[in-house]
């Protein structure tokens, strides 16, 4: 039977035998009750102690002050800084002290294998025969799983910022942004394999580094799927194509983020799932593109026939044409604007068309 969660509306119909309206309020009861007794909430702190804002982050600051060391020894620059190591010593003593931790945890299950549920022997010594026993194990730690899935989605604010992998863990211990974004990213170095079964044990160890590998895929496809996903440009484009993106950016500052061709730069991609393909976009800044099209490789209509052609992309210039048109219906479907600038109209005037290009870029129409 699954285990009973109080935040799932399902199951409090279920157990209660009540209407969905009366199960929402439970669940929104039992949300707010967390919350008043979460010890780090400056909310709930305010209205428990009568205090002010202020006060509540004081207090709160002392609690967390004194509740830190045990996730400080993980912090490199707090070794450092508490017993004068140099950054390889402290990462040295970090990586020992998980290894005792590990080896201990492994040293009590292997003294007593049938201790912990997500051991066969557990379910074994239960009265379950082997293959009975593997599945339990499974079943049990999927449960596990979905029920914290369950709780960190009705409620997220309660998870923000527990583990060293978020990068409000390192803003909340005073690190600037620069700062904790490369502590955060020094630390999801040290998610391997072998460290997670140092630490952990064999099975749980090699169960925790496969779902954080399986969750960090997913989130990888999804922003891939949803045209977030860049890459490092490693393309080779014309000289030409690669000096006007240089002379646009030089007389042009994009005030948000941008993609480019550039060689190092990272390039827009976008995946359309209903066609099943992956377009990349020469310039992107905000929802403005703007494609660079060389005569040669577009077949500029001015200089090429319909009925061209085309060797290296077998196709003829007409097929290229309703490819390129396509391209640009697609990526406007899902709001962005595209300009067309080609080589021979750079090549004719650059000075115009870094002008023309830099008012497209600044009408907000």
């Amino acid at each position: 039977m699954p285990r009973f969660n109080p935040r799932s509306i399902e199951q409090q119909m279920s157990r209660h035998g009540i209407s969905r309206e009366e199960a929402e309020a439970k669940v929104a009861e039992v949300i707010a009750n967390k919350k008043a007794s979460n010890p780090y909430s400056v909310e709930a702190l305010m209205k428990r102690l009568n205090i002010s804002k202020d006060e509540a982050e004081t207090k709160i600051a002392e609690l967390k002050k004194k509740t830190a060391s045990g996730h400080l020894i993980a912090d490199p620059q707090w070794q450092m800084k508490k017993f004068g190591l140099t950054k390889e010593e402290a990462e040295t003593k970090i990586k020992e002290a998980y290894e005792r931790r590990g080896n201990s945890t492994a040293a009590k299950k292997k003294s007593n294998p049938s201790s912990h549920f997500n051991t066969i022997d557990y379910w074994i010594s239960k009265g379950l025969t082997i293959e009975e026993a593997e599945f339990k194990k499974a079943e049990h730690i999927q449960k596990m799983q979905a029920s914290f899935q369950e709780a960190i989605s009705a409620d997220p604010s309660q998870y923000t910022g527990r583990t060293p992998l978020e990068l409000d863990y390192w803003l909340n211990k005073g690190y600037s942004l620069k700062e904790a974004t490369l502590l955060r990213k020094e630390r999801q170095r040290t998610f391997t394999l072998e460290k997670c079964v140092a630490k952990y044990g064999k099975e749980i160890g090699f169960e925790l580094w496969r779902e954080r590998n399986i969750k960090w895929s997913a989130k990888v496809e999804e922003k891939y799927k949803n045209g977030e996903f860049t890459k490092f440009c490693k393309h080779n484009y014309s000289n030409t194509e690669l000096e006007f993106i240089k002379d646009l950016l030089s007389k042009y500052t994009p005030n948000e983020n941008y993609y480019c061709a550039l060689p190092g730069n990272k390039q827009f991609f976008r995946y359309f799932k209903d066609k099943r393909i992956t377009l990349a976009y020469d310039l992107v800044i905000g929802k403005k593109i703007i494609e660079f099209n060389g005569d040669y490789w577009h077949c500029n209509p001015n200089t090429y026939a319909p009925d061209y052609f085309h060797k290296f992309m077998n196709c003829t210039a007409q097929e290229k044409w309703k490819f390129d048109e396509d391209k640009i219906n697609l990526i406007k479907s899902y709001g962005y604007e595209v300009l067309v600038i080609w080589e021979s109209e750079y090549n004719e005037n650059k000075e115009l068309t870094i002008i023309k290009c830099i008012e497209y870029l600044n009408n907000t129409k």
